[in-house]
């Protein structure tokens, strides 16, 4: 019987950021898909500086120009519509497919085994069924997204989380790309109603248009027409390719480590795609698995996996409560473009940085402004 240190169940980015920190540990790392690289996906084309950061630490190198690196972010409603850079590093846009090829590139240098196309299923704690054949593992660790089967086999499922996920918390975005030259140096976040449009510049020629709401109903082409000024911009552009699709949502789960099975990224849970934190938080997440391993013991990565998570979830309710309430989006928004340097403070701190508290931009001058304009 074939046997590895280390069995991932999927090779998106999640699980190919598990494989290659296992690899750095000196372990032996197979990893199993159904699907054959390079795995295209709606979300996760922008990528913050703390993902470039987790990214380098993995060995994982990224090129510049395949992309568009992009200074910050802006908001735009009918009324506002206001800018924030990043302190330290500017960020990089750019394709799905792109970032899935340098992931199984650095997969590749590290030593990892890849078997795509190809089923994999979880038959007891210490063996995996790969396509045909059993493998024997001491780790098993599930990258298998929403609905991962890792999970359930593995009892981390609960039925409370997943119903509450599913049905009350899910969002639906769709989007697809048009050949332009981007028109702004920062990642366009467009708000009205209960609808959100991001434009990502991903190449010198290509931006990413995705639409997140709750009505199922709506489509990217069709929602532009609510964003006159982005329906203007896009006006001749070539689409690109085919629409997708994708959910986004809330979901938390109580544990996300069982005996010596671990899941990673949508399958260890998720937050809202408004935060544009996925893939920052997957790639933390590798590295704690990976001096989880060091260290032998998967309790360290429970630890940290509550740690990495805390912060976007308090950001994904914060930015989802504007986006459920437009009177108080209004305020809000109101507030940021009348208080400059708060909108840059509180994106700096969703990256990882202290925010100011006191001060030009300070967290409390937002307050006051709430409280008393």
């Amino acid at each position: 019987m074939e046997s590895f240190d280390v069995i991932v169940v999927g090779g998106g980015p999640a699980g190919l950021a598990a494989a290659i920190a296992a690899a750095q540990h000196d372990l032996s790392v197979l990893v199993a898909d159904v699907h054959e690289p390079p795995v295209d996906k709606l979300c996760g084309e922008g990528l913050l500086p703390d993902a470039i950061d987790a990214l380098c630490r993995l060995g994982v190198v990224l090129n510049p120009r395949a992309g568009f690196p992009f200074s910050g972010i802006s908001f735009h409603n009918e009324r506002h519509q206001f800018a924030a850079s990043f302190h330290a590093k500017p960020a990089l846009g750019l394709r799905r497919t792109v970032l899935h090829d340098a992931l199984v590139e650095a997969a590749t240098r590290a030593g990892v085994t890849m078997r795509w196309k190809t089923r994999a299923e979880v038959m007891s704690p210490r063996i995996v069924r790969v396509g045909q054949e059993e493998v024997f593992c001491r780790y098993i660790i599930g990258a298998d997204g929403h609905r991962s089967l890792v999970r359930n086999r593995a009892g981390l499922s609960t039925k409370a989380s997943l119903s509450n996920g599913w049905r009350r918390r899910q969002r639906l975005a769709s989007g697809c790309h048009y050949r332009c030259a981007p028109w702004s140096r920062f990642v366009e976040v467009h708000w009205t109603g209960n609808v959100q449009a991001y434009v990502t510049p991903v190449s010198h020629a290509q931006v990413s248009v995705a639409v997140l709401c709750r009505d199922r109903q709506v489509r990217a082409d069709e929602a532009l027409k609510l964003f006159p000024a982005l329906q203007t911009r896009l006006a001749g552009a070539e689409r690109m390719g085919r629409e997708r699709g994708a959910a986004s949502l809330m979901l938390q789960l109580p544990r996300v480590v069982a005996g010596d099975v671990a899941l990673i990224g949508e399958a260890s849970g998720s937050v809202d795609a408004i935060t544009g934190e996925g893939l920052s938080l997957v790639f933390r997440q590798a590295l704690a698995l990976g001096e989880a391993f060091r260290l032998g013991d998967l309790e360290h990565y429970q630890r940290q996996h509550c740690r990495i998570q805390w912060r976007s979830r308090w950001m994904a309710r914060l930015l989802l409560s504007l986006s459920e309430y437009p009177r108080w989006r209004g305020r809000v928004f109101h507030a940021l473009a009348a208080e400059t340097g708060t909108f840059e403070n509180l994106l700096n701190m969703h990256v990882g940085h202290r925010p100011r508290l006191l001060g030009a931009g300070g967290c409390t001058g937002l307050f006051a402004h709430l409280l008393f304009s």
